[in-house]
């Protein structure tokens, strides 16, 4: 297999993995890639609009709401959708069971959360939260609609379709927050537009994926439901220490500041969750199959480790080294107190994003109870570190314990993951080799930038110099590297370009 996706894999291996399968693989990452990165553009886009036209105070209401809708939201999940992309036999019957299962308990989160609104709302003195949960429950009890028809869509390989109806999610989202938030409507326009956006979603994937209920036959025995139960006690786990951070900021500081720290998140996962979403969106239905074949196990492992070493590593660095710049030049001068999370959340999600796809091998075989366990851990830690470092430091504090935290969960990841695919530590740090050599002479580049050119500069031409100069080393390094698939790369695209 070869291509812009397989850094690191020997080529004269190829034929051990099938013709069929690295097409549909690499077709798979490039339709997800593009349609999804429009999407995203265009979030982009609204985002720079946003952040001039709504308040700190307005992010920081519905960045409260939404912690503690995104937990229950998973909790109603059930983690069926997991459950089912790695069952090795489903029928009609049982997926009607399931799509039930998820139906009713959805209903059920939403009811919890609508019921816990105006409480929230005064535990955290925020009392617009309660309006914004409100609605955050309707959103709930629709996602609920589309678990399990996403899920077939994704077992089935139908990353096409998958990516068109996210497309149409983020548009549609996007068109209804920019037009409300412009009408004055501020933090109302954000819980609106998601709503509205898992709407669309929602009635798209049913469209595409119809299934149907059956309560006669709604039970919760069997294999699929038991994964599924291993599977909702890690997300639980994940999304407590994952919002965590908000709850006790939100108790510790109030909306404005909890406000700038999820714009901090937000830009700092905005290329990272994207990207990592398109590989491990496509990855898992490849990843069951290879369950047996260690050695193409292993080879997707390590190359789709790389993948994401340089998709993620490497621009985390640059915005590390230039958030003093990026966040005025983007979002204006009323956000610079969101500048030390950027850095330290920068660290943290370089951690998270490479050990999220090696949580998908280490679940094939063994490992998703000591995974599981990890999470359990690390949530029980995270609430009083978030806590007192929020007390004492406000946001910069939360997203230092951040990086504590993702790394308890990181750590048994891979480790497990190395193990189901007979792969060693050296393997794997080598797959980051090339990333870690083109961010430390993007570092070196945008230092000497700095250092030389600031003083005579403003800081928006400096940033843009950065910016300029970063990608240009950074691509410098790729080009060169001595990877055997880099250098498949560059022929193809020197003989598209005509160069000898």
């Amino acid at each position: 297999m070869s291509g812009p996706f397989c850094f690191g894999v020997d080529p004269h291996e190829d034929a051990q993995i099938g013709t069929m399968e690295a097409g549909g693989l690499k077709r798979g990452l490039a339709w997800t890639g593009v349609v999804r990165w429009v999407g995203q553009l265009i979030s982009w886009s609204s985002t720079l609009v946003l952040v001039r036209v709504l308040s700190p105070e307005d992010y920081g209401i519905v960045g409260i709401a939404a912690a503690l809708a995104g937990w229950i939201g998973v909790v109603a999940e059930l983690g069926l959708g997991s459950s089912i992309l790695t069952a090795t036999e489903l029928t009609t019957p049982k997926l009607r069971e399931l799509n039930t299962a998820a139906l009713l308990a959805g209903l059920v989160a939403a009811t919890i959360l609508a019921c816990l609104a105006f409480p929230a709302a005064r535990v955290f003195d925020a009392p617009a939260v309660s309006g914004v949960l409100l609605i955050f429950a309707v959103g709930i009890s629709m996602d609920s609609l589309r678990i399990v028809p996403s899920a077939l869509l994704s077992r089935k390989l139908e990353y096409k379709r998958l990516a068109s109806i996210d497309l149409a999610k983020s548009i549609s989202q996007t068109c209804v927050v920019l037009t409300l938030a412009l009408m004055g409507l501020g933090y109302w326009s954000l819980a609106i537009g998601q709503l509205v956006g898992a709407s669309i979603a929602t009635a798209l994937s049913i469209r595409s994926a119809p299934i149907g209920v059956s309560f006669k036959s709604t039970k919760t025995r069997g294999p699929e439901f038991s994964r599924a139960r291993m599977f909702l006690v890690g997300a639980v786990s994940w999304q407590t220490f994952r919002n965590a951070d908000v709850w006790m900021l939100a108790r510790a500081v109030g909306t404005a500041e909890v406000g700038a720290f999820n714009l901090a998140r937000n830009l700092v996962s905005m290329p990272t969750d994207k990207i990592v979403t398109i590989i491990t969106s496509v990855i898992p239905g490849y990843l069951v199959s290879a369950r047996d074949d260690k050695p193409r196990l292993k080879r997707l492992f390590l190359t789709l480790s790389e993948v994401v070493f340089l998709v993620a590593v490497i621009p985390l660095v640059g915005l590390m080294l230039t958030a003093d710049l990026a966040v005025p030049f983007l979002f204006g001068g009323k956000w610079m107190t969101a500048v030390t999370p950027i850095r330290f959340m920068c660290i943290s999600t370089m951690i998270w994003a490479s050990s999220m796809f090696a949580g998908h091998v280490a679940n094939l075989e063994g490992g998703l109870r000591h995974t599981t366990l990890a999470g359990i851990i690390a949530a029980a830690c995270s609430i009083p570190l978030y806590f007192f470092a929020a007390r004492g430091f406000g946001g910069s504090g939360a997203a230092a314990a951040g990086i504590v935290i993702v790394a308890i969960v990181a750590y048994p990841n891979v480790k497990h993951a190395l193990r189901t695919c007979n792969a060693t530590w050296f393997e794997y740090a080598r797959s980051a080799a090339l990333a870690l050599k083109a961010s430390v002479g993007m570092t070196i580049a945008i230092a000497a930038v700095r250092l030389s050119l600031g003083p005579t500069l403003g800081d928006s031409a400096v940033f843009l110099l950065c910016v300029i100069v970063g990608i240009a080393v950074c691509a410098l390094f790729i080009w060169q590297s001595e990877s055997e698939q880099i250098r498949v790369l560059r022929q193809a695209i020197e003989r598209k370009l005509k160069i000898r």
